[in-house]
């Protein structure tokens, strides 16, 4: 007879405490915790859902920029790793579930193929393996994409899926906004305001605005209204606390888009709530920053400007650069790519010096470098292949989650992949997490309302 998850799970906590006992009583305070999160860890591979939210809820620690390789970089990718084979022998090997059944799902194991094949131009070329295994990694998170589209079976599941991604990004910019703070009161000059700038996870608060009013529009219980209007304000001041022009532009222009795809009645309730956002907005950082709050507008007004004069901003004149550097490498790899871990020269104007670099702020030459024509055409066509799922969901007269989440996504990826031309969307590890979720999400909408009403209703339009 089998041991149930819960009797296992207290026979795990219970041997814990007494090895703990045993062996040391210095260190006993950290048990609990520890104990909490490895039953946690180990249960999760039998609730593959919960699994991925404690994937999306890791970024909360993995979301830094190092040079090297950290613990927490290794732990959560050892995790991942068992997570996806654990996911593999439930829903492949013993329940012979297909996965690959859609155009987008061709297109993204080919795409996670290509990446692993860069392994072998890597090591003809004799590049450092651990750099190829390390951007190798925001690639293999790719795989939650077939891991949501087969988890998730209802709205409690797509709730669980939006809250996760939400709280992490709600995280983020609590810690921005508060970061901000105590930089602010320190400060002795006023160019040291834009100085202070909180530039991590981005890209979660330009998803938080754009799909969160996606859900504002629609018509969601009253009751969530006034939480759904303080997040969106929350990410919005910090999105805004940046100083980032790019995902400025792309949050504007996703709005755009989502204001394009909506109907009468969402287009009236966006002028209805923008008025009240707005007031919201300027009332909270007016409280919150005093005295200061005029400086702070100040130096977020005056970024915008310079876009008029683009071609004389250094970081656009740095980036330029950067782009002669990556093309002089390209001519000699575009057709099967450097492979992940190679790098290209170029001329840091801002340094002033001759930087020999992995990173390409264009994520569309970084995939063509790293992984040649295949990898970047195979990725584009997964790419728009979603949006192309989303846009068939604007066609149904439905005012229901699935609808909001496809509306939003639509707008998301459409501003991601202009900004992608200056930030790397497609291989930051942030922008990876969301495009596999969401994709994930939109192709489950797709595969569940093909059972609904028959595979020709969606393949004929």
């Amino acid at each position: 007879m089998g041991v149930s998850a819960p009797a296992f799970l207290f026979l795990l906590f219970f041997i814990t405490i007494l090895a703990a006992c045993i062996l040391t009583i210095k260190y006993l305070y950290y048990i609990p915790p520890a104990i909490i999160c490895i039953s946690i860890l180990i249960y999760s591979l039998r609730n593959i859902l919960l699994g991925i939210c404690i994937i999306i809820f890791f970024y909360v620690l993995i979301l830094v920029q190092t040079l090297e390789i950290t613990p927490v970089e290794v732990i959560f990718f050892i995790y991942l790793v068992i997570l996806i084979l654990s996911w593999f022998f439930q829903r492949i090997m013993v329940r012979k579930v297909h996965i690959i059944k859609e155009k987008s799902d061709y297109f993204l194991i080919t795409f996670i193929a290509i990446a692993f094949l860069s392994f072998f131009p890597a090591l003809i070329s004799r590049l450092n393996m651990i750099h190829w295994f390390r951007e190798l990694i925001p690639f293999i998170t790719f795989f939650l994409y077939f891991m949501v589209k087969t988890e998730v079976k209802n709205k409690r599941d797509i709730v669980f899926i939006l809250l996760s991604l939400f709280s992490v990004s709600l995280y983020f910019s609590v810690s921005n906004i508060i970061n901000f703070g105590k930089l602010l009161s320190n400060i002795q000059y006023f160019w040291e305001i834009a100085s202070s700038r909180q530039v991590l996870s981005e890209i979660f608060f330009t998803m938080s605005l754009i799909l969160g009013l996606s859900f504002l529009f629609s018509s969601i219980p009253k009751k969530i209204k006034p939480f759904l209007i303080i997040f969106i304000m929350i990410t919005s001041v910090s999105l805004a606390l940046t100083f980032s022009r790019g995902y400025w532009i792309a949050s504007i222009f996703g709005t755009f888009v989502l204001f394009i795809l909506a109907n009468k009645e969402e287009k009236l309730n966006f002028l209805k709530y923008l008025g009240v956002f707005t007031f919201i907005s300027v009332t909270f950082v007016s409280f919150y920053f005093g005295n200061l709050t005029e400086f702070v507008g100040i130096s977020l007004m005056e970024r915008f400007p310079s876009l008029k004069d683009i071609f004389s901003d250094i970081s656009i004149l740095n980036r330029l650069s950067e782009t002669k550097g990556i093309f002089q490498s390209i001519k000699y790899y575009f057709i099967a790519g450097a492979g992940l871990g190679a790098k290209f020269k170029y001329f840091n104007i801002i340094d002033y010096e001759t930087v020999n670099t992995w990173y390409s702020h264009n994520a569309f030459l970084y995939l063509l470098f790293k992984l040649g024509i295949p990898g970047l055409i195979i990725y584009l066509l997964f790419y728009f292949s979603i949006i192309r799922y989303c846009i068939f969901f604007l066609r149904i007269k439905s005012n229901t989650i699935e609808n909001s989440i496809a509306k939003g996504t639509a707008a998301l990826l459409i501003s991601m992949f202009f900004l992608s031309v200056s930030s790397p969307q497609f291989y930051q590890k942030d922008s990876v997490l969301i495009v596999a979720v969401l994709g994930g999400l939109i192709v489950n909408f797709r595969e569940r309302y093909k059972l609904l009403k028959g595979k020709n209703v969606i393949d004929n339009k």
